[in-house]
């Protein structure tokens, strides 16, 4: 008989929701990456499939898939997990290396957008990046660690002209389950970062993002360097700014296995 996964009121960062990908926002989701189906959309992310282990399915419908490089495709530089509460499908970055990269496309050239990822932050070094876009884009954007304590950077725009933010307490505990959600805007205003469904205070910290010319990275600046060290369960990117409650909604579905 199989078990039934019965769902949990989140009552903290170590935390596994519902078991059911349908219990995220769907309304303006473009880009879905989730390492339990990475596999063609159906099966965990796997070292052993030499053919389809380099790619991460986008689940939205786009076919926004994501290219992996530098993997070696070891439980610490590629696919892990094991389909558990305490130990959930995901995929680890070295952060020496280890990428995860998509070519411009217009669906996520986006002014206004949502980040909502669920991720263990393995380790701080500063600059390295959790995920951002491009210099070459209209649209820059990006999540940063900013020093070796768990502070983060959220900016749009370059460092000539643009926004930044960032933390004066560190919200990030090293290899911790961590949900975090961040908008973006054309305003500043409209620049904000939940951890755990906790807003968190940023602090003006002048023009933007220092960039580069290159593709969107997750664990990577543009053009692959600054790497971060991450274990990435789940990436979601919405084309608009959720609601508090909808970030409720998708912090509360949880880590789906």
């Amino acid at each position: 008989m199989i078990p039934c996964l019965t769902r949990h009121r989140a009552s903290g960062p170590n935390y596994v929701g519902s078991g059911n990908a349908s219990a995220h926002s769907a309304a303006g989701l473009i880009l879905d990456l989730y390492a339990a189906k990475a596999d063609l959309g159906s099966s965990p992310g796997s070292n052993s499939d030499s053919t389809n282990r380099g790619t991460w399915t986008d689940l939205s419908g786009n076919n926004l898939n994501f290219g992996l490089s530098n993997f070696a495709y070891t439980t610490s530089s590629g696919w892990t997990g094991s389909n558990t509460s305490g130990d959930p499908d995901r995929l680890e970055f070295d952060g020496v290396d280890d990428n995860a990269n998509k070519a411009y496309t217009a669906t996520l050239d986006l002014a206004t957008l949502t980040v909502d990822m669920w991720f263990y932050p393995r380790a701080f070094t500063t600059s390295g990046r959790i995920m951002t876009t491009s210099s070459s884009w209209t649209n820059m954007w990006g999540i940063i660690f900013l020093d070796t304590l768990g502070n983060i950077r959220l900016g749009t725009g370059s460092n000539v002209v643009g926004q930044c933010l960032e933390t004066s307490t560190p919200p990030l505990t090293a290899n911790q389950l961590t949900h975090l959600r961040a908008q973006f805007s054309t305003s500043v205003t409209d620049l904000k970062v939940w951890i755990n469904n906790s807003p968190v205070t940023l602090i003006s910290a002048g023009a933007g993002v220092s960039q580069a010319a290159g593709s969107m990275r997750i664990s990577a600046k543009a053009d692959a360097s600054n790497y971060g060290k991450n274990g990435v369960i789940s990436t979601r990117i919405y084309n608009r700014l959720l609601s508090d409650s909808e970030g409720t909604q998708n912090y509360n579905a949880g880590v789906t296995w």
